[in-house]
């Protein structure tokens, strides 16, 4: 049995170009996904551990309070999004914009967009967190293993 089938490493890495589903939806918009097990990833994962973790012992050590952390600094969600993100086009070449402002492929933007649309933002991580997505050949690498055609 060949194991390389399930090497999520490579596309992690550079990245899956996903279509966008909004509340089942199919949108004319593509985002660059980073998979979890992309080095920028996890490396943005373990710098957010490392500050979590300076504001878990500053509250220990009496050095802060519950009120002195702003709850919108610990909610991560639209840099967990960004960090996952590589790129952003539309399926027909048209600019993407939100409210006339037009989206580049840059961080700024993707701020934007995830937090002018929370439900583009969980998609996005939703993706990123699922591993098949990041298969050699997608999700018919576990069919392959399951019915025994890998080689």
């Amino acid at each position: 049995m060949d194991l390389s089938v399930l090497n999520t490493k490579e596309k992690s890495e550079t990245g899956v170009w996903t279509q966008v589903k909004y509340m089942g939806t199919k949108l004319p918009v593509e985002i660059l996904i980073y998979g979890e097990d992309c080095d920028k990833v996890q490396k943005y994962n373990a710098e957010k551990a490392k500050k979590l973790g300076t504001i878990k012992a500053a509250i220990a050590t009496g050095e802060m309070t519950a009120d002195d952390i702003d709850i919108k600094e610990l909610d991560t969600s639209i840099e967990d999004a960004v960090a996952r993100t590589a790129g952003m086009r539309t399926t027909d070449g048209t600019p993407l914009t939100i409210d006339g402002v037009e989206i580049s492929n840059d961080v700024e933007s993707y701020r934007l967009v995830y937090t002018s649309i929370p439900e583009i933002r969980k998609f996005v991580l939703r993706e990123a967190g699922d591993s098949t997505n990041f298969l050699p050949n997608g999700k018919k690498s576990l069919k392959e293993l399951s019915n025994g055609t890998s080689s």
